[in-house]
């Protein structure tokens, strides 16, 4: 899908919780791939509140009508070497060394809005739009799920790469598989 109207994308604020939480909880396509424990959710709820843990939100919208979420984290500290000795996650090594590398997660959380290829256009929409803000960002990181094929392909078709797997613990489920997937900046 192209289209004419451009998206923007605002910084969840807790005008935006009741939004956000039936994304969050109430679609059960959102349900099957996305991190909904208690403590993601506290995550999110915190920055509602302007507590800022590790993640930015931001509500992506076209023609003014909010469909998807992205969040975002400067993870370029995961590939300094004293991470690299803890071994924080087995993900890390596939972060790119240099400059800014800013992971993301994203849904489209309206129904209405799944099936029409939105989900490349607003990735791209919204790597630009965090290129612009920050010239130091020099990669961009997702690992979905190798189940979820249709994010993996709409992350392809977004530019990201995949550069390689992975397993790990997640939300008291063991040995979950990921897909680890690079888009350098500038590339559409």
């Amino acid at each position: 899908m192209t289209t004419n109207q451009p998206i923007t994308f605002a910084k969840a604020e807790f005008k935006d919780l009741a939004l956000m939480t039936s994304w969050w909880k109430d679609r059960p396509h959102i349900l099957e791939f996305w991190d909904n424990s208690d403590s993601m959710w506290q995550n999110c709820y915190n920055y509602l509140c302007a507590k800022k843990d590790e993640f930015d939100y931001w509500i992506a919208s076209l023609d003014s009508v909010p469909f998807a979420l992205v969040m975002s984290s400067d993870i370029s500290q995961y590939v300094d070497e004293k991470t690299a000795e803890r071994k924080v996650e087995s993900w890390f090594q596939f972060v790119p060394k240099e400059g800014t590398v800013v992971g993301f997660d994203f849904m489209i959380a309206e129904p209405t809005f799944l099936q029409k290829g939105l989900a490349p256009v607003t990735l791209k929409a919204f790597k630009k739009f965090l290129e612009a803000s920050d010239s130091s960002i020099s990669a961009f990181y997702i690992d979905p799920d190798p189940a979820n094929v249709k994010a993996v392909r709409a992350y392809s078709n977004a530019g990201f790469e995949i550069v390689g797997t992975f397993v790990r613990d997640f939300d008291g489920q063991r040995d979950v598989p990921h897909v680890a997937m690079v888009c350098p900046a500038g590339r559409d």
